[in-house]
């Protein structure tokens, strides 16, 4: 029976083919983790692979975005060749004992690789010696932002990659469009994604930092992921500019009002001003810092204006009311003056026309305010308060209208 068991491993091990750990124990004789693969040939060739698992948020105050990927590289070591058809899985600490590309982030603020529950990372090696590195990556960097249209922006963020180590004559970073896939769950706050894009770049330390041309004289190259964002205007719209649309329209409610009306004008003039400045000073707290203004500063910056306006606008129809009451103030005193000058026989013959039913003018007729003397003592007023609100009625509504159809042109129609 003994013999039965050992003529049977010894089938299964021929058919298996060489045990694994033989294998390992095999590459790793005389392997040197320290030299990269054909070291005294041509360029190592990375391609890196990318699956986006998350992404954001995109803080503008830090002008910085986060984001956790799975990344991934392939290389071929020939050092790593061996006699199999099944690939070898390396997972823990025993990566370490093979070369990996030396890949950092540049611009990254803050990153780490995930260890819940063990070191989210492996090494796959096929027996030609290609070699697949994964590891999951979680980082911050830094995304340099355009604001100047805010909430009608668009954003790009990039995920700049190149070897710390290794200049291009060593080591040679490649990725597809293909080859970066962004989950269905990588969902970004108040953003909607809008497609990526790759591409390399040429890292120019020579030029940043005085003096390096001394010992830096390798072309070093990377590799870069561009992620596109289209902020989201639902919220924009609802808090703030459809109450800030009603709140000039409400200040319009004035040119309704009798002119003659002050109490009712001047409060509903100084409260939607106030309400103006308020909302707009309150929601300068939570938009972003720019040095440029911003789209929605405009407009509400042009809400304030309007408001104010119409505040104005009764100011000059009172104006309009004072001169009236002087110019007929003015008329009585004329009139009052006039009769006094007149012999009675004239005052009696007036009276007496209005006794028998003959027509005379009345004291305060505005054609006795066409004397000559009334007209040299007062000005002539010929636009009327309610005149002056019927006007506003119009053109403050065709003036709103036309910022509305070129602030919305500008900022919906014609994006970059």
């Amino acid at each position: 029976m003994l013999w039965f068991v050992i003529l049977a491993t010894f089938l299964q091990r021929s058919i298996a083919g060489p045990n694994i750990t033989d294998t390992l124990q095999g590459l790793l004789s005389g392997y040197d983790h320290r030299i990269r693969p054909d070291h005294e040939g041509p360029p190592t060739t990375v391609s890196l692979l990318v699956y986006v698992e998350s992404l954001g948020p995109l803080q503008e105050l830090t002008m910085d975005f986060s984001s956790s990927f799975y990344l991934g590289m392939d290389w071929i070591d020939t050092r790593l060749m061996y006699t199999g058809e099944r690939y070898i899985t390396i997972k823990g600490d025993d990566i370490n004992r093979f070369w990996l590309p030396d890949i950092f982030f540049l611009y990254e603020k803050e990153g780490h690789h995930h260890n819940i529950i063990q070191a989210n990372q492996m090494l796959k090696i096929l027996p030609n010696g290609t070699c697949r590195y994964v590891v999951r990556v979680s980082l911050t960097a830094v995304c340099r932002m355009a604001l100047h249209r805010f909430p009608f922006d668009t954003q790009t963020c990039t995920i700049n990659m190149m070897s710390f180590a290794y200049s291009n004559e060593e080591l040679l970073l490649t990725i597809r469009d293909d080859a970066v896939v962004v989950g269905e769950n990588a969902l970004v706050a108040e953003y909607d994604f809008k497609g990526l894009s790759t591409g390399t770049f040429i890292f120019g330390i020579a030029d940043e930092l005085p003096g390096a041309e001394m010992y830096i004289n390798e072309t070093l190259e990377g590799v870069e992921v561009k992620f596109t964002f289209k902020r989201q205007l639902q919220t924009y719209i609802l808090t703030v500019y459809i109450p800030s649309l009603l709140l000039v329209i409400i200040s319009w409610m004035s040119f309704w009002i009798d002119a003659h009306a002050a109490p009712a004008r001047i409060t509903l003039g100084i409260t939607t001003v106030m309400t103006a400045n308020t909302m707009t000073a309150s929601m300068q707290e939570s938009f972003p810092n720019a040095k440029e203004a911003k789209a929605i500063d405009i407009w509400l910056a042009a809400c304030l204006i309007f408001v104010f306006l119409s505040l104005i606008e009764y100011a000059l129809t009172n104006y309009l009311i004072v001169l009236h009451e002087r110019k007929m103030k003015c008329c009585e005193t004329t009139k009052t003056t006039q009769d006094a000058r007149r012999p009675m026989s004239m005052i009696s013959r007036n009276n007496l026309g209005t006794d028998y039913g003959i027509n005379r003018l009345p004291a305060n007729s505005t054609k006795d305010c066409s004397l000559p003397e009334l007209e040299n003592t007062t000005p002539k007023v010929d636009f009327s308060a309610e005149q002056m609100d019927k006007l506003a009625r119009i053109v403050f509504a065709l003036a709103f209208i036309a910022f509305n159809i070129c602030y919305w042109t500008i900022y919906v129609v014609f994006e970059p």
